[in-house]
This record gives structure tokens, C-alpha cells and sequence, in this order.
């Protein structure tokens, strides 16, 4: 009898601890798209290596690496697998991942394409053999796969009409779109870098009319809010991923109109100029346009333009508008004009309120501006003639000579007399007074040893004593203009003679007045100035003499000052 004996099957006698364990587990976020696993296993003789893994991936809303920090068994991820959204994946070994040996370790990488974007992602990844499922590896501290959203907007006004906006580069973004709202208006577009120039543009206004100045794009002044998002695109798989959330800034394109000081915006300087007074720094344009209109016009004009400095510079407190010249000096230029500074820049302009201004209605004085001790006051343009109220205050004609302090004082009262009904009062000057107006250059704000600077005095400035010009006696008012061979040797107040021709007499202050001239030995008063027969050293600003009041020899004539209401 023959007996067939069965075959014994191949049975597998591989142990779970045969299998070579797994460590060093790291996961990292690739790009946008994907994440990165890398783990490693050790080869040696009584180990067998895995044939397949199995990955199982957990995300969360929030971090769970508390729950994880000290799971060596892998119940803590069971645990976060069962109540949050998980997938489990079997990886084969030759076909979805990246490995290479060095020495007795086998390196492993994996790409995870499917994680949930914006959650924490925590992995587990069980090493087999064939069908023997080994210990398992936990990745305890989560990855946050997302694309990040930059932090901060940072806005920085360039100039009139561009607001610079810029962010800190985030990871993983090919680029941003950054939204514009104005009063619901929305505008976006999309960039590769981190810096976007926004802008005021196409102006469509007229300078010379009361309409708005409007602009497109970004407006004077008003709220704009920014928001950005960050962008990455996936060019292999055709996909686009945007973050998550938006940074919010609120901005204004910061433009401080002129504007004209609230007392005294205006102020009558001469009989052909009006001063407007700025009370503001309009930094930011670089042109300044003073505009004058008709009461009854509807259409501006220009009458002088002041460029700014590169650095939005100041020019103090003075701008002039031009009046024209009335021949009649007894009709009041008061409110036929308004006044109004606009600030121009590249593309935006503003413009001040409209202010009244007049010229001054009396001819031959101008402004003396002070802001110190000085009050200010104003001055005959020419030492005193006898054709003061032309409309040129006597320019060329023959000034006063040989007359007392009591008959010049006498003068100025006569004429506050005669103007009485506006306001206008008449005298000499102070010695302080008349040295101010001399000697201060009120644009540099410092004094000066002689009217027109520091220059010492020659024939074509003055006319005093040896002075090289074989003419020796008085010269008509304002010789010393810029005609013929003499330079304008005007103050910075535009006062003529100031220097030379004839000693001027003062005032021992404001309130000095007649009483006394009648009597014998009169007290002396203070001259300045110098005159024809005295020497350069008395044509000095700081020089004073003195003489008895009554004294009324060739030489000494006086200038006037007029001030209002006091």
C-alpha cells in the first residue's frame, strides 16, 4: 500500500519585534500644497524590512500637542483620530515613497498631497511585513499646514497723491491681491512682490474756479481701508490656494489745506499790496498759488506763486497779493477783493477759505512786520517831501531840510488832524522803532550794521561826507534806487535813505509830544541815520545823535510813521 505523505505549508515565523523599528519621524510643510513625512528605520541581521506603512493622519481645528506629548504606545492619537477628522493610507514601499540607504539606515520621505488646509495635521505610521503589523511612530507636535496671511500692512505717504503700502513676505505665497474700499467702492489687484503704490490721478480740476478739486483713485483726506490676502498656485495640478484670512488697515492719504490765520488773515501793506497770513505748514505740496478775485467775480487769478523746497519747506508768514494803484487815494479799497493761498502738488490740490483784503489807502508808507517787543507800525517809504501822498510818496522829489523837532513832531499832528476820520495817526518815530525798520532783514530774522546790509557804505549806496562824489549836498528821495549809478539801497522793509542825505529826528517814545518847545534851552532829542556833511561812521544803524529840538539847520530832516487806532 502506498501512502502519499501531504506537504507541510510554509508557515511565517516573523515577530512584530523582528521588524525594524522606525524613529526620527519629522513633518514639515513643503509648500502650499504639500506636506513632507521623513522617518527612518535600522537594518541589521535579525530584522526584517517593512514592506508597507501605514500612515494615518488626524487633522485638528486647534493644536492637540498636549494631548500627544507623551503618547509612546499611539492611544493618544487613536484618541484624536476617533473624534477628529482622520484618514488612514497603506503606503507601499516601492511605489509612493522616496528612500536611500546610508550605512545600516534606511532614510524614507514621504508627500502628503491631501492634508486639510488651515488645520493642524498630526501623523501616525505603522511599519509592516508582509501581513505582520510592527510598533508605530506619532508625530506629536502638529503642523499647521495653511497659507500664512502677512501680519501688517505698513503705509507710508509719499508724496501729495501716493500712499506707499508694503507687507512683510509670507511663506509659500507666489503672490498677493490687496483690496481698496472707498464708501464702497472696491478695487483690487493682484501682485508678486510686497510693495504696491497707490495713487491719486487724473485731475480734473480748474485752479481759477470755487469747484472741488477731484481726483480719482485714492482722495484727500478720507478713510481708506486695506485688506490683503496671499496667494500660491500649484502650475502641475493647475490649482490655486488663497489664505485663509485678511489684514485690515485703515489709511488717509494726509493733506493739510492752507489756511489763513483766524485774526488778522489780511492786512493792507502798501497802497498797490495786501498780505495774507498763513496760520499752517502745507508741507506736502510744492507750490503755493495766492489767488485774488473781483467781490462780484466768480473766476480767481493768480498774483504770485511761491515755490516750496524739496523738503515742503516754509516761507514764514508773509505772502503778497497785488493790488492796482487808485489814482483817487480817497476811495477805500476795503472788500473789493477776496484773498485765497491754494497748495498744489503733483496731482492733488487744496485751497484755503477766501478771505476780504484792501490795500492800504494812503500812498508813500509801507508795513513794518514785528513780532517782538517792536510794535509794529507803518513808515514813510521816503524821508518826508513835500509830495508824500502822490501815489509814488515823492519819489525824486526834494526831501525836507532844516527843520526842528517841534516843527516836524508839529507836522505829524497836523496830518492825524486831517485823517482823523480814519483812524490814522501820524508821528515820529522812536529810536527803537526807527532802528528796527533800518537795520532787521525779517526773511534771514537778524539786524544788519547798515539798510542794506553789512557792506560798508559808498558813493552809489549813500550820500554822506567824502563819499567820493564830487556832488556834496542833498539828494532827492529814493536817489539811491537802482538808476543810473547808484545801487537800490533800500532796507529789507523797502525804506529808502535810511543811510545818509539827512539825520532823521525821534521820538523819545510814543507817547513824547510837544510840551517844552517853547521854552529857552530846549532838551535834546535823538537823530538817526547820518546826513550829507557826517562821516560813514554815523550812516551805522546802532548811530545816534543828538541835538537841541529847536535846532533847525541843513542836515536834519525826519521820516513819518502812521499807525491805526491806537
Amino acid at each position: 500500500m502506498q501512502c502519499d505523505f501531504l506537504q507541510e505549508p510554509d508557515y511565517s515565523m516573523v515577530y512584530k519585534t523582528e521588524i525594524a523599528r522606525l524613529g526620527n519621524l519629522t513633518v514639515t510643510q513643503e509648500d502650499a500644497f504639500k506636506i513632507k513625512l521623513e522617518w527612518i528605520s535600522l537594518i541589521s541581521d535579525t530584522s526584517y524590512t517593512p514592506t508597507f506603512f501605514n500612515l494615518k493622519r488626524a487633522s485638528t481645528d486647534s493644536s492637540a500637542d498636549q494631548y500627544l506629548a507623551d503618547d509612546t504606545t499611539g492611544l493618544g492619537f487613536n484618541n484624536l483620530a476617533a473624534i477628529k477628522d482622520s484618514v488612514e493610507v497603506e503606503v507601499d514601499v516601492d511605489a509612493s515613497l522616496e528612500t536611500y540607504v546610508r550605512g545600516d539606515t534606511i532614510f524614507y520621505t514621504y508627500i502628503d498631497k491631501d492634508a486639510t488646509l488651515n488645520k493642524y495635521q498630526y501623523y501616525k505610521i505603522i511599519a509592516k511585513y508582509e501581513d505582520i503589523i510592527s510598533y508605530s511612530l506619532v508625530s506629536s507636535v502638529g503642523v499647521l499646514f495653511n497659507l500664512p496671511t502677512p501680519d501688517s500692512i505698513y503705509v507710508d505717504q509719499i508724496d501729495d497723491y501716493r500712499l506707499q503700502l508694503s507687507w512683510d513676505e509670507v511663506d509659500f505665497a507666489d503672490g498677493y491681491r490687496l483690496f481698496r474700499e472707498i464708501e464702497s467702492v472696491r478695487k483690487s489687484w493682484e501682485v508678486t512682490g510686497t510693495t504696491v503704490m497707490d495713487s491719486s490721478e487724473n485731475p480734473s480740476y480748474d485752479l481759477f474756479v470755487d469747484t472741488a478739486f477731484v481726483v480719482d483713485g485714492i482722495q484727500p483726506n478720507q478713510d481708506i481701508t486695506y485688506s490683503i490676502e496671499a496667494f500660491a498656485i500649484d502650475t502641475v495640478d493647475v490649482d490655486t490656494v488663497w489664505s485663509m484670512t485678511q489684514e485690515v488697515r485703515t489709511a488717509r492719504l494726509e493733506l493739510d489745506p492752507p489756511k489763513l490765520r483766524s485774526t488778522v488773515p489780511t492786512r493792507p501793506i502798501n497802497s498797490t499790496t495786501v498780505r495774507l497770513y498763513l496760520a499752517n505748514e502745507p508741507t506736502v505740496f510744492d507750490t503755493l498759488f495766492i489767488q485774488q478775485r473781483e467781490k462780484s467775480g466768480d473766476k480767481w487769478s493768480n498774483t504770485d506763486t511761491t515755490l516750496m523746497d524739496a523738503e515742503g519747506g516754509y516761507l514764514d508768514i508773509m505772502y503778497f497779493g497785488h493790488m492796482p494803484v487808485l489814482d483817487d487815494s480817497s476811495v477805500p479799497l476795503t472788500g473789493l477783493y477776496d484773498f485765497r493761498v491754494v497748495a498744489k502738488g503733483k496731482v492733488n490740490a487744496l485751497a484755503s477759505t477766501f478771505e476780504p483784503g484792501n490795500a492800504l489807502d494812503i500812498p508813500g508808507f509801507t508795513y513794518v512786520e514785528s513780532e517782538n517787543s517792536i510794535e509794529p507800525f507803518y513808515s514813510a517809504i521816503f524821508e518826508a517831501n513835500l509830495a508824500w501822498n502822490d501815489p509814488d510818496g515823492g519819489h525824486g522829489e526834494p526831501v525836507i531840510s532844516g527843520i526842528g523837532w517841534c516843527a516836524a513832531k508839529l507836522y505829524c499832528d497836523s496830518l492825524t488832524t486831517v485823517y482823523l476820520a480814519k483812524d490814522y495817526n501820524f508821528r515820529l518815530p522812536t529810536e527803537d522803532e526807527w532802528e528796527y525798520a533800518a537795520s532787521w532783514d525779517p526773511i534771514d530774522d537778524q539786524s544788519h550794521t547798515y539798510p542794506w546790509g553789512d557792506d560798508a557804505p559808498t558813493s552809489s549806496n549813500a550820500n554822506f561826507l567824502n563819499n567820493g562824489d564830487p556832488y556834496n549836498g542833498l539828494r532827492p528821495a529814493g536817489y539811491f534806487d537802482g538808476t543810473g549809478n547808484t545801487n537800490d539801497s533800500k532796507s529789507f522793509f523797502g525804506l529808502y535813505d535810511m543811510a545818509g542825505n539827512v539825520l532823521e529826528w525821534c521820538q523819545d517814545d510814543i507817547t513824547d509830544d510837544t510840551t517844552g518847545c517853547d521854552v529857552p534851552n530846549p532838551d535834546e532829542k535823538p537823530l538817526k541815520g547820518g546826513c550829507y556833511w557826517q562821516d560813514q561812521d554815523y550812516l551805522r544803524t546802532d548811530s545816534t545823535s543828538f541835538y537841541p529840538r529847536n535846532y533847525d539847520f541843513q542836515g536834519l530832516g525826519f521820516r513819518i510813521i502812521m499807525t491805526i487806532g491806537e
